[in-house]
């Protein structure tokens, strides 16, 4: 073995540390899930191909493509979209290069669930608003209507009511009709003058 030897070189600093390559060492450990022995072996196999002009396949950049269906990013040799679970083949839909339409309004989730579509807010104002009126109209009558004003112009109206009805009636002689008419009247007016509002 020769010090101009690849394999030599690329052990020598996998072993000692020195000169190694720490993005490299770093991919190889994570791939190696922890195992120096693996990640040793991955590194002197990548540092030798590097050294003799050949990039290794399994460290190969990932070429990035778009999904043709929601335009979710994903590798250019994916089988299939994570997002919409669209499936890819040789006579198949295959991710494209470019993402489709307008980027801006591309829907990307890291989920394994599609990406939900954004509900317009209008019905909410269409059924929210007619609702919260009604409730606030229901609200306020209950406030205004239990207070001692609201009780006391309910007596009024309630006793000029019984009060037209007794005129009408048709057992009543001609004077006692006009004097409960009159009686009515003032009735009438003095609710009107007192709360400024027709009875």
């Amino acid at each position: 073995m020769t010090s101009n030897d690849p394999w030599a070189k690329a052990l020598a600093e996998a072993e000692s540390g020195q000169g190694r390559e720490p993005g490299l060492w770093a991919r190889c450990f994570a791939e190696a899930d922890g195992d120096n022995g693996k990640a040793k072996a991955a590194y002197v196999k990548q540092r030798v191909m590097e050294m003799e002009g050949q990039e290794s396949t399994s460290f190969q950049r990932r070429e990035v493509g778009y999904c043709p269906s929601c335009n979710y990013e994903l590798s250019m040799s994916a089988d299939a979209c994570p997002n919409c679970k669209a499936l890819f083949g040789d006579d198949a839909w295959k991710p494209t290069r470019t993402p489709q339409g307008h980027p801006g309004n591309n829907k990307f989730t890291q989920s394994s669930e599609p990406a939900a579509e954004k509900s317009s807010g209008t019905w909410k104002w269409v059924v929210g608003v007619p609702v919260a009126l009604v409730v606030a109209f229901l609200g306020f009558g209950a406030v205004v209507g239990g207070s001692p004003e609201a009780k006391a112009r309910a007596a009024d109206r309630d006793a000029i009511a019984y009060c037209k009805q007794q005129q009408e009636k048709r057992s009543l002689d001609a004077t006692t009709a006009r004097l409960t008419a009159r009686v009515c009247e003032e009735m009438e007016s003095a609710y009107k003058e007192k709360w400024r509002r027709n009875p």
